[in-house]
């Protein structure tokens, strides 16, 4: 339904969002790539992307919640699995928002204007 729709849409904002932030970061095209493969992978994995998040320790559930997918992989499971409402994934959803905001303006901020 629309609240899959907006936590899909917010995280592929903040996908592209940090995507444009490595790109104006770095220059050279071999290290922003191998750099966001390797981002991409361990923010997969800590953001419980290939396990279900609630089975590692606390701590390690707090770490995956540094990053996006953690609160992607939540609100989806939210409402997926467990018929959440689009109330139920507010907080993800402004995570969301936050980060994609913040990855903006990071690479405005790096952007080499020509």
């Amino acid at each position: 339904g629309p609240a899959v729709f907006l936590i899909l849409a917010l995280f592929t904002w903040v996908a592209a969002s940090i995507g444009i932030l490595v790109g104006s970061v770095f220059t050279a095209e071999d290290k922003a790539t191998g750099l966001s493969v390797m981002c991409t992978l361990m923010m997969a994995a800590l953001g419980g992307c290939w396990w279900p998040i609630e089975i590692v320790p606390e701590s390690m559930r707090a770490f995956g919640h540094l990053f996006p997918t953690a609160w992607a992989m939540d609100a989806l499971t939210s409402l997926m699995s467990f018929g959440g409402s689009i109330q139920s994934v507010g907080l993800a959803a402004a995570a969301l928002a936050g980060y994609g905001l913040v990855a903006n303006l990071l690479a405005a901020r790096f952007m080499r204007w020509e």
